[in-house]
């Protein structure tokens, strides 16, 4: 995420850790989430989701904890003060999130996957949508429901495990339309509405256009390892550039090597 002053916030998935990178380079720790025990291939672990931030520079982060009380949707300040916004069923598992209005949407990446609307105003969380599109096959090992994002009157869902991008209209909801046939994580559109998302294990960013053509920008001898997200920037020159987040999580990458790159794509980033 990157706030009013042109920091740059990335969230260390395995570890809880939120990261800042403020406009000179500069590294510190902004905030840590109680995603619980530390990674284990060997037993159930958390993880943190991705992030979104409103106008105010408050980011909302999704947080798959060992601990049930602390599973849903965390707020982190300015100045680095958490608090839980939601608490999400144990069975869920909060991964892609957007924002509209004072309405948070949820990617939940469990195998009957669904999206979760959390009110910011009170009330309890609910199902905003539920459908076979968003189902997984257990048998595949990725993710089902992965990045969510609202653009034009749609909310777009990556489902990873099924390899799909499905749309829904947006806000009323209703029968989605499959946008294209692509194992995608989290992603990102251009003025022009294409869609860009990483690919994570398959080392690829790629541009979808509106006719549904796939593009690969770049792939593993640019560098990449595991690129988990990918968001525009947002002012001057840096809206035309891409950022790629390389998770470079243990059990995809054999010599992991997380990090941050840019890409100039020529396009400005989309208004949601």
């Amino acid at each position: 995420m990157i706030d009013s002053c042109d920091n740059i916030f990335v969230s260390m998935a395995l570890s809880g850790e939120i990261v800042k990178i403020d406009p000179w380079g500069q590294q510190s720790t902004h905030a840590f989430l109680p995603i619980g025990v530390p990674f284990d291939p060997e037993t159930f672990s958390g993880i943190m989701g991705a992030m979104v931030i409103d106008r105010f520079d408050d980011i909302y982060v999704n947080v798959s904890a060992v601990d049930p009380d602390d599973r849903g949707v965390w707020v982190v300040h300015p100045d680095g003060s958490t608090a839980l916004v939601a608490n999400l069923p144990e069975s869920a598992v909060p991964n892609g999130i957007a924002k509209r209005g004072r309405t948070l949407y949820v990617a939940d990446s469990a195998t009957d996957g669904k999206v979760w609307a959390v009110p910011l105003n009170g009330g309890d969380p609910y199902v905003w949508a539920e459908h076979p599109l968003l189902d997984s096959d257990p048998d595949v090992p990725f993710p089902g429901p992965n990045g969510v994002q609202i653009y034009r009157r749609e909310l777009y869902v990556s489902n990873s495990n099924a390899a799909q991008i499905v749309a829904f209209p947006f806000p009323e909801g209703g029968e989605p339309r499959v946008v294209a046939d692509v194992g995608c994580d989290d992603f990102a559109f251009d003025r022009q509405r294409n869609l860009y998302c990483g690919t994570d294990p398959f080392n690829t960013v790629l541009k979808v256009s509106q006719d549904g053509s796939i593009e690969t920008l770049l792939d593993a001898d640019d560098g990449l390892d595991g690129p988990t997200a990918v968001l525009f920037g947002r002012f001057g020159p840096d809206r035309f550039r891409l950022y790629i987040a390389n998770a470079a999580f243990p059990f995809f990458s054999a010599d992991p090597m997380p990090s941050l790159m840019r890409l100039s794509v020529g396009t400005r980033g989309g208004r949601r």
